[in-house]
C-alpha cells in the first residue's frame, strides 16, 4: 500500500534505485522463454490451469451444439439446404474429373477423336457445373454462418439482460464482454469454414473410396490402414485443440477484464503509481496465452508433418503397387 501520492513531486533515491522498470525486466525473458519452453512429455499438460477452475462446467456433445446452431438459424434453414445441394454436385463433379481426364488423354493418344472430343466437351460441362456449385456452396453457407452469429449474439445478450443481480456479482464484466465479442466471433468460423469444409471432405473421401475399390482392392487396404492412423492422429489432435481453445478463451476473457478495471480506474491508478502493479496483471494473462497458443502452434506443426507424411506415403505405395 502506497501512502504518497505521484504528485508529491517527490524522487527521492532512497528505495528506488533497486526498483527496476517494468521493460527493463524483458532482457532476461530470452532465457526464461528457452527454460519454459522446452520440450518434453510436461511441456504438453495443460491440467493445471483445468484445476484453477473451481466448477467444471458440463461439456456439450457435437449433436447437441448442432442442434443448437440449427435453431438459431431458424427460418432461413432453406440457405442450408441449397448450400448441401451445391456442395454434393460440387463434390461430385471434381471426382468424376480425373478418370475422365484420364479417359480423354488415352482416346488422345489412340486417336480416337470422337471419343476424345465427347469426353472433353463432359469435363468442359464438369468444370464449368462444378465452379458455379463451388460458389454457391461459399456463398450459402457463409450467408447461413451470419445469421448464426446474429442470433447467437442476440440470444446470449438477451440472457444476460434477464440474469438475476447475484449473477453479476460472481462474473466479470470483462469476461462477459469477451464473450459476446470475441468468443462469438470464433464461432463465427464454424459454419462459414469448418462444417461445409468436412462435408464437403466426406463426400469426397468417400467418392474416392469407391473408384480405389472399383480400380483395385490391394490398392484399398494399404490405403485404408494409412487413413486409420491418421484419423487417430487427428482425435489426439482434436482433443487437445479442444483443450487449448478453451483456456484461449478464458484467458482472453481474463486480460480483458483486467484491462477494463485498470481504464475504468485510471485517475486512481496514475494517483498511488500503480501502473507497474497494473502491467504485471496483465502480463500474468498474456504469459499463459502465450504459453498455451505455444503449445497449440506446436502442435498444429506436428498435425501438419504426420498428414504430410501420410500424404505422401499414400502416394508412394500407390507407385509401388502399380
Amino acid at each position: 500500500m502506497m501512502n504518497k501520492s505521484r504528485g508529491d513531486g517527490r524522487s527521492g533515491e532512497d528505495g528506488v534505485e533497486n526498483k527496476r522498470h517494468p521493460w527493463e525486466e524483458r532482457k532476461g525473458e530470452k532465457d526464461k522463454i528457452l527454460t519454459e519452453y522446452s520440450v518434453g512429455f510436461n511441456w504438453w499438460n495443460l491440467s493445471d490451469f483445468d484445476e484453477e477452475k473451481s466448477e467444471e462446467a458440463k461439456p456439450v456433445t457435437l449433436w447437441a451444439a448442432l442442434g443448437r446452431m440449427w435453431t438459431l438459424i431458424g427460418d432461413e434453414q432453406w440457405i442450408v439446404y441449397l448450400g448441401l445441394g451445391g456442395l454434393i454436385v460440387a463434390a461430385v463433379s471434381e471426382i468424376s474429373m480425373p478418370s475422365i481426364l484420364a479417359a480423354s488423354i488415352f482416346s488422345a493418344d489412340s486417336r480416337a477423336t470422337a471419343e476424345f472430343h465427347r469426353n472433353a466437351r463432359l469435363l468442359i460441362m464438369l468444370c464449368i457445373t462444378s465452379g458455379i456449385c463451388s460458389g454457391l456452396r461459399s456463398c450459402c453457407f457463409a450467408i447461413a454462418n451470419t445469421v448464426l452469429v446474429k442470433r447467437f449474439r442476440e440470444t446470449l445478450y438477451l440472457a444476460l439482460v434477464f440474469q438475476d443481480m447475484s449473477f453479476f456479482d460472481t462474473e466479470t464484466v470483462g469476461g462477459l464482454t469477451s464473450r459476446l465479442g470475441a468468443d462469438c466471433q470464433h464461432l463465427s468460423k464454424v459454419i462459414g469454414n469448418d462444417v461445409h469444409l468436412i462435408l464437403r471432405n466426406i463426400v469426397q473421401g468417400t467418392g474416392a473410396l469407391i473408384n480405389l475399390l472399383k480400380l483395385s482392392w490391394p490398392l484399398t487396404s494399404p490405403t485404408l490402414v494409412i487413413c486409420f492412423a491418421l484419423s487417430t492422429i487427428v482425435s489426439v489432435y482434436g482433443q487437445y485443440q479442444k483443450k487449448a481453445a478453451k483456456l484461449t478463451q478464458e484467458f482472453n476473457a481474463s486480460a480483458n477484464n483486467t484491462v477494463q478495471e485498470t481504464l475504468s480506474m485510471i485517475r486512481t491508478v496514475q494517483v498511488y503509481g500503480a501502473e507497474e502493479e497494473e502491467l504485471r496483471r496483465y502480463k500474468k494473462w498474456l504469459d499463459k496465452l502465450a504459453f498455451v497458443s505455444i503449445r497449440e502452434s506446436v502442435a498444429y506443426g506436428f498435425w501438419n508433418m504426420s498428414f504430410h507424411t501420410l500424404y505422401r506415403l499414400t502416394q508412394v505405395q500407390i507407385i509401388l503397387s502399380t
